[in-house]
C-alpha cells in the first residue's frame, strides 16, 4: 500500500513539474500549445524555430513521464503477483500441515487400534477375559474402528 502511495505521489509531482521545460537557460511553462515565462504568454515573441525547440522539449519530457507512467503500472502489476504467488503459496503450506497431522492422527489411531487388538486376542487365547471384559474390549475396539473409519474419511476429504 505505501508504494502504490508513493508511486502516485512522484507521479503527481512529476506530472505538475513537467510542465515547465528549460531552453536556453530559461525556464518556460507549457500548457497545450501555450508557452508562459514567468507567467507571462511569450508565445507570440519567440521565433518559430524557438517555439518548435520548446515543443520538442516539452514533448520529450511528456514522453518521459509516460514512460514512468508505464513502468510504475508494471510494477504494481509485479507486486500485486508477487502477493497473489506468496498467498497461493501460504495456502499450500496450510494445507500440507493440515495433511501431515491428518496422517498422523491416522496412524496413532491405527496404532492404537492394532495395540488393543492384539491385546484383547492375547488375553482371550489365555482364557483370562470375563465376559464383561470381552463385552468392554468388544466395544473399545468397535469405538477405535470407527474413530480409525472417521480419521480415513478425513484424510481422503484433504
Amino acid at each position: 500500500m505505501k508504494t502504490i502511495f508513493t508511486c502516485i505521489l512522484l507521479f503527481v509531482c512529476t506530472l505538475f513539474y513537467a510542465q515547465e521545460i528549460s531552453y536556453n537557460g530559461t525556464v518556460y511553462t507549457v500548457k497545450g500549445k501555450e508557452i508562459y515565462h514567468n507567467n507571462e504568454k511569450v508565445t507570440t515573441g519567440l521565433t518559430t524555430t524557438e517555439k518548435e525547440n520548446v515543443l520538442a522539449a516539452f514533448k520529450i519530457e511528456e514522453a518521459k513521464l509516460l514512460e514512468q507512467k508505464e513502468q510504475e503500472k508494471k510494477l504494481t502489476a509485479l507486486e500485486k503477483k508477487q502477493k497473489k504467488a506468496e498467498k497461493k503459496l501460504k495456502k499450500a503450506k496450510k494445507e500440507l500441515k493440515k495433511r501431515s497431522q491428518a496422517e498422523k492422527a491416522l496412524k496413532r489411531a491405527q496404532q492404537k487400534l492394532d495395540r488393543e487388538t492384539k491385546k484383547y486376542k492375547r488375553l482371550h487365547k489365555k482364557g483370562k477375559l470375563t465376559t464383561e471384559k470381552d463385552l468392554k474390549y468388544q466395544k473399545k475396539i468397535k469405538k477405535l474402528q470407527s474413530k480409525v473409519a472417521k480419521t480415513k474419511k478425513k484424510l481422503k476429504k484433504l
